[in-house]
């Protein structure tokens, strides 16, 4: 198998986006080898996540934060629906809003991605302390918030 090897002369000459995709990549194989029996995909995981950290989120919102369109959106909200997963709620401040929210069963999943997720991240950052690993979160949740507005 390949290995990600970048020399010490070009690291810093490398964007970090290059470092986050392959971080993604292995983390997304990771999780098709350990939920191989689940029925969604490693794509549906995000919006999972989306709905369980925002409450009773819209459609229209979820379609915001993700960069997609709305019709995206009710596909996967289709989807995730089918399979008992969420909960769609008429919003009270408009009919024609949907507010979406985590089944029972939706929440059970999202725990247990968490769990592997956590298991994943004590694997790959097993030579950092969790002080190393919380000021890399912040750090990241810091660049993720400034990369809203860059146009």
């Amino acid at each position: 198998m390949a290995k990600f090897q970048i020399a010490d002369e070009v690291k810093y000459l490398t964007p970090f986006t290059m470092y986050m995709e392959y971080i993604l990549l292995n983390y997304n194989n990771f999780l098709k080898k350990h939920l191989k029996d689940e029925k969604i995909t490693t794509k549906d995981f995000l919006y999972l996540f989306n709905i369980f950290y925002n409450k009773e989120i819209s459609q229209k919102e979820l379609a915001d934060l993700m960069y997609v369109s709305e019709p995206n959106i009710a596909k996967m909200i289709k989807k995730l629906d089918s399979y008992g997963l969420i909960i769609k709620r008429k919003d009270n401040q408009n009919k024609n809003r949907n507010r979406l929210s985590l089944s029972s069963n939706g929440e059970k999943l999202v725990y247990h991605l968490i769990n592997v997720t956590i298991q994943w991240e004590t694997k790959v950052a097993k030579e950092y302390n969790i002080e190393n690993m919380d000021e890399f979160k912040d750090l990241l949740c810091e660049i993720s918030e400034n990369s809203v507005d860059v146009e």
